[in-house]
């Protein structure tokens, strides 16, 4: 499911959270609600495999960053262990967020 959440300036941003309750990525904060729901949008129709990036970081952990098809990023993950861990991640995404509920707070 994609949650639509306020920051602590109040600007929304979305988190895209697992049957399991975890949070898998978060996106950038926005300047409107409508801005927000535009991104989740977005969010949903970018899922091949080259719309995300498998990265690590400086401590030795994977993420992945999820891309627009106009190559700006729309979200990143959180830290995880194992690649293997952060690729399921990526497959959730791609196969559960072009049909993911939307809820907003």
């Amino acid at each position: 499911m994609f949650k639509i959440k306020l920051s602590v300036d109040f600007k929304p941003f979305w988190v895209f959270i697992a049957a399991n309750g975890e949070i898998i990525c978060s996106s950038e904060t926005f300047n409107s609600i409508e801005s927000c729901k535009n991104g989740i949008r977005s969010s949903k129709v970018s899922v091949s495999n080259s719309n995300f990036v498998i990265r690590m970081s400086h401590n030795l952990k994977y993420y992945f960053v999820q891309k627009a098809n106009n190559n700006e990023i729309l979200c990143q993950s959180q830290m995880y262990v194992t690649r293997q861990s952060c690729e399921h991640s990526v497959e959730l995404i791609k196969r559960f967020g072009p049909i993911a509920q939307v809820v907003t707070i």
